[in-house]
């Protein structure tokens, strides 16, 4: 619920948040990073620069299906990529 890593309940929070707090209110993941390690790695160190467009997409996909099921209640202040 709070840095979007999945966990097996979606009332729980990772070790990681129940640990330390974050300066966030709210993380939300598009992938679990092993999916698309791969073509992360291309992205950020084979210069495949097209990559950006689908990655782009998939993040405004990702927060809509989240502003329309209610995960979020507004627009976020930001979006950052962290691979």
């Amino acid at each position: 619920m709070k840095c979007g890593k999945p966990v097996a309940e979606e009332t729980v929070y990772c070790e990681d948040c129940r640990k330390a707090g974050h300066i966030y209110s709210r993380g939300i993941a598009v992938f679990r990073y092993r999916s698309v390690s791969g073509s992360l790695y291309r992205f950020k160190y084979d210069g495949r620069r097209e990559y950006a467009d689908y990655y782009g997409a998939q993040m405004a996909a990702r927060l809509l299906g989240a502003l329309h099921t209610g995960v979020i209640r507004s627009l976020p202040d930001a979006l950052i990529p962290v691979p």
